[in-house]
């Protein structure tokens, strides 16, 4: 049984125009973007020529799977939790999981939080250590 699909222990985006602007792009693909991150994690890779930008809209790598169901908190303590992704976009469950983290850093000193069953990738894993970064601590993130 596997447990972790994805961990984070807890970038710089671009424009907001930019990011406006492909919210409109993957709504015009019909994909989820309700998330106001996922343009960021898209602009930051396609910014630094990563595989994990804005390629993933025209080839369906943020497809939203039909199975999707809310995330689910499976395990949670001051310091950690596991979260079950329940087939959402990767980006979606990772920036849950990092916020969480960081939310535990602040209160604790220390946070650590998993992801499973995320029906894509999480993007560039880059961004969401970097938004750790900005807020002043040390962020992890590995897949």
């Amino acid at each position: 049984m596997q447990l972790f699909d994805h961990s984070l222990v807890a970038v710089t985006y671009p424009s907001a125009s930019s990011a406006a602007v492909l919210v409109g792009i993957c709504s015009d693909f019909g994909l989820c973007c309700t998330l106001s991150s996922s343009p960021q994690v898209l602009l930051y890779a396609q910014l630094r020529g990563n595989n994990q930008g804005v390629i993933k809209i025209t080839t369906g790598g943020m497809n939203r799977s039909a199975a999707a169901a809310p995330i689910s908190i499976d395990r949670e303590t001051r310091l950690s939790a596991l979260l079950n992704g329940n087939n959402q976009t990767g980006m979606l469950v990772l920036h849950k999981a990092m916020s969480m983290a960081v939310e535990k850093a602040k209160s604790a000193g220390f946070g650590i939080v998993g992801t499973n069953h995320t029906s894509t990738s999480t993007g560039a894993l880059g961004y969401y250590a970097e938004q750790v970064a900005k807020r002043g601590m040390i962020g992890i993130v590995f897949a």
